[in-house]
């Protein structure tokens, strides 16, 4: 396995635990519920080997699933950052941390 391979390994219950975070942050925000219908919100995620990209979509029931990036988080530190473009990070500062949930304040389902 790669040392990429092992960090999302190390990572990914807490990276499993902020994309809930992003999804309840949702359903809080706009009034819909796991159990009420709603736009099919959904995150995912695809590692690299510096970053695991987190984003979204909104299942319509059609076979067009449009996805945006929310955000970014560091392989090595943990870090989140905000999304510069559907490929890269925006480097200015980290919005938080996935090691430490306190760090969530400021970090929205529409964004970081």
């Amino acid at each position: 396995m790669t040392k990429s391979g092992q960090k999302l390994l190390a990572l990914l219950p807490l990276i499993e635990d902020y994309q809930r975070y992003i999804e309840e942050d949702y359903n809080k925000n706009t009034g819909h519920s796991k159990y009420s219908v709603n736009l099919g919100f959904t995150t995912g995620m695809e590692a690299g080997t510096k970053y695991v990209r987190i984003f979204h979509w909104y299942d319509h029931g059609s076979s067009y699933k449009q996805r945006s990036c929310h955000s970014f988080v560091d392989l090595n530190t943990g870090d989140i950052w905000k999304a510069a473009s559907w490929k890269a990070p925006a480097k200015n500062f980290p919005r938080g941390n996935v090691k430490h949930k306190d760090s969530y304040s400021n970090i929205r389902w529409t964004g970081c």
